[in-house]
């Protein structure tokens, strides 16, 4: 057509603009003198297309919404030196602001909402009052009340030099883990690689992941989504597969990695020539007949692993060559693999996983791997201090055994007391940490494991005849006696109490626990290992609680030998100089009534951010910085510390949860 009508002025989709470029031949476009493409992002391997075979036609990028009169700015894509073209420059008539959500201009490489406005801004929709008031919102920046931006849903970011990128749609970023996600940040990424013609992400749902054979019979699989990558390329699939890999671990996050890669040789179309994304094929279909490449498991340590990835995955078939991300692996599924490994008796850590990601390989470098010292029968006699229970000495606390960690827990189904006692007792014979007791005094603390001896664990309130006002108030009386029931030197360091709600309530379980046991990770394994001995005792099953990990017995004595080690003496002259002997404490209200000083006295002011400013502040500051989140807190807090003492140096003391096996050879912390 564009031969035959003598075309001069062109105006397409930039998927469109490509195929036509690719399939013409220069007398086809000899007429052509202005082609305009809009629509989509503009990729920069279309726009070097278009200046080897077109070098004299002009080539513009338009930008807007049909709220603003259709194209709001353009860009000659003849400077464009980024993948993907930036929005331009706004045209007569039309304004465009990048926004938060309190309507407030974003900085440079921030991510804000497109907001369109100017003279050529639409007056609304005809009849939709809810969704003008939704859509068309007063104008900060006019002293005239009427005056009115669109909020386009579009997602753009200044760039340090003054250019606008498009980041993509409010409506397709996803919550993958917890992690905020724009997808086409990620389709980016992958049209960058000079053989991948098209590129589509999308999240999907577990259960649409692995069929468990020809008939198509899905297999069981955890909840939540997980991120799946479509590409166009006639390279082989186990190779461009690998290169988009390493592509995405080099600019993004891992938490942005796709866990699967679905080579085909074009995406599918809607009739105006954008991708179709419900027509793309779901992940397990690449499996949903028999293979024919699968190596079986050669010995008895394979066979363990292909059963537990098989799990895992949700996946009929699994090669001891398969790559483990390749099959729809990742960060959180890799930590179920080493628990269920380890379970069965096949030590590796996370991070062999990731460095071998194959079962062949993987079974090969367990083997090779250090014998973890982890006793599995019953631990007790004398304990070391470790640092935090110095710390704690030291504190000089009125009442020790008032240090806790208490959970309220809504139960889903109804627990017996006795059920509920003989799995607390299967934790307290476990994990030897809870039969820790301490002999206290100003001078000396002697702690020591005691043997397992059956003591009551669990208590039950009966509420259920109390009236729906009055139940909080009892409840929180309970948990208050409760809180006061721990004993350091009687080595009581868990108790657990059932409040009856009655059978239109849901009860609701309180558990009290000494902070000298456990912390914010203990919680996780100890809730695990509940549930898991409950289900148990449900099934008419003996309790088998999962393989124990080093002994805090001997975990305590390692850190006691690592600390006066000449690596820590090395150390310790830098943490102890008379420079930082000489920070000066903040400052107080009253400087005569130091006594008052005291956590009593303590008062909290709370400042809360918004969604996109934690998910700027924990994926986007980090990758501009080259940091971790916990520096950019530090530094925020000094500068904080800064401005109020007007002292340029302050001394922070960092809390860490103190697993550090870094230091250790045969030392396993997961448990």
């Amino acid at each position: 057509i564009i031969a035959n009508r003598g075309v001069s002025h062109l105006l397409t989709l930039p998927s469109y603009y490509s195929l036509i470029l690719e399939h013409a031949t220069e007398g086809d476009l000899a007429n052509l003198d202005t082609s305009i493409v809009a629509g989509e992002p503009c990729p920069k391997r279309m726009v070097d297309l278009h200046r080897h075979l077109l070098p004299n036609v002009e080539l513009y990028s338009e930008y807007g919404a049909t709220e603003g009169t259709v194209f709001n700015s353009v860009y000659d894509c003849r400077q464009q030196t980024l993948e993907t073209a930036p929005i331009g420059q706004p045209i007569d008539n039309a304004e465009i602001y990048v926004l938060d959500r309190r309507l407030q201009p974003v900085p440079t490489g921030v991510t804000g909402e497109a907001y369109f406005g100017g003279s050529a801004l639409s007056p609304g929709y005809l009849n939709r009052p809810e969704l003008n008031a939704e859509k068309f919102v007063q104008s900060p920046f006019s002293n005239d009340p009427n005056v009115r931006l669109y909020r386009s849903g579009d997602l753009l970011r200044h760039l340090p030099n003054g250019d606008v990128e498009f980041m993509g749609r409010i409506d397709n970023q996803v919550k993958i883990r917890g992690f905020r996600i724009e997808l086409e940040e990620i389709e980016a990424i992958l049209l960058r690689h000079k053989s991948v013609r098209e590129a589509a992400v999308l999240a999907i749902d577990n259960k649409r992941w692995g069929t468990a054979n020809g008939s198509g019979s899905k297999v069981r699989t955890a909840e939540g989504k997980r991120l799946a990558a479509y590409i166009s390329t006639e390279e082989s699939a186990s190779s461009i597969k690998l290169q988009m890999r390493q592509l995405i671990a080099e600019q993004l996050p891992e938490y942005m990695m796709p866990s699967a890669f679905i080579v085909l040789r074009s995406l599918p179309k809607h009739p105006n020539g954008k991708i179709d994304r419900g027509s793309l094929p779901s992940p397990g279909d690449n499996h949903s007949s028999p293979r024919v490449d699968v190596v079986d498991a050669r010995c008895a340590e394979e066979e363990r692993f292909v059963g537990i990835w098989k799990d895992v995955l949700g996946l009929e078939q699994v090669s001891v060559h398969d790559n483990f991300f390749e099959l729809g692996g990742d960060s959180i599924l890799s930590i179920q693999i080493v628990a269920r490994a380890n379970q069965n008796g096949l030590n590796i850590t996370p991070m062999q996983l990731f460095q071998h990601q194959t079962i062949a390989d993987l079974v090969a470098s367990a083997k090779e791997h250090r014998v973890i010292h982890s006793e599995q029968g019953e631990v007790e006699g004398p304990v070391q201090l470790t640092p935090i229970h110095h710390w704690f000495k030291d504190r000089h606390a009125p009442d020790p055994s008032h240090w806790n960690m208490p959970l309220l827990l809504e139960l889903q189904s109804q627990v017996s007391t006795d059920d509920l006692q003989a799995a607390a007792s299967a934790l307290l014979s476990h994990h030897d940490i809870l039969r820790v007791s301490c002999q206290t005094n100003d001078e000396e603390w002697n702690a020591e494991i005691a043997p397992f001896k059956a003591t009551p664990l669990v208590t039950a309130v009966d509420l259920s005849m109390i009236s729906e006002g009055n139940v909080a108030e009892r409840i929180q009386k309970g948990c208050a006696d409760l809180q006061s029931s721990l004993s350091l030197k009687d080595g009581q360091l868990m108790q657990l109490c059932i409040f009856q709600l009655g059978p239109t309530r849901k009860d609701l379980l309180f558990w009290n626990l000494h902070h000298l046991a456990g912390d914010i990770v203990s919680w996780q394994i100890l809730l695990e290992d509940l549930q898991l001995a409950l289900n148990q005792i449900e099934r008419g099953e003996s309790i088998e609680l999962p393989r124990k990990t080093t002994s805090f017995q001997y975990w305590s004595e390692q850190l006691r030998q690592y600390a006066q080690s000449a690596a820590v003496r090395q150390e310790a002259g830098f943490w102890l100089t008379e420079e930082r002997e000489k920070i000066i404490g903040l400052p107080i209200d009253h400087e005569n009534g130091r006594e008052a000083n005291i956590e009593e006295s303590v008062r909290t002011h709370n400042v809360s951010l918004t969604k996109e400013e934690t998910d700027e502040l924990l994926r986007i500051v980090p990758k501009s910085y080259n940091t971790q989140i916990n520096e950019v807190l530090l530094t925020s807090l000094h500068f904080a510390l800064q401005k109020w003492t007007g002292k340029s140096r302050s001394l922070i003391d960092v809390e860490l949860h103190g697993r550090e096996e870094n230091c250790f050879n045969n030392i396993d912390l997961s448990r």
